[in-house]
């Protein structure tokens, strides 16, 4: 008949607890930090705006010639 051995260190995949277990996690906490601080400086190098733009800004002649053609005609408001 078989008998149910116990597994031995290592084999069950198991993260060991204790200094192990914390430096794992430092290091993992530090590696984000540190692909953050990476991924900010390339934003700020590459000019990467900082808000959406639906259309250019148009220039000062054409605002009032489209704010006249409002007024003018009663289909555009």
């Amino acid at each position: 008949m078989n008998t149910i051995q116990p597994m031995r260190r290592g084999e069950s995949g198991h993260v060991p607890a204790g200094p192990m277990r914390l430096r794992c996690t430092l290091l993992g906490i530090a590696i984000f930090a540190f692909g953050l601080l990476i991924w900010s400086r390339l934003l700020l190098v590459t000019n990467y705006p900082k808000t959406a733009i639906a259309d250019p800004p148009a220039a000062a002649g054409e605002q009032a010639s489209h704010a006249a053609e409002a007024h003018e005609d009663p289909t555009l408001r």
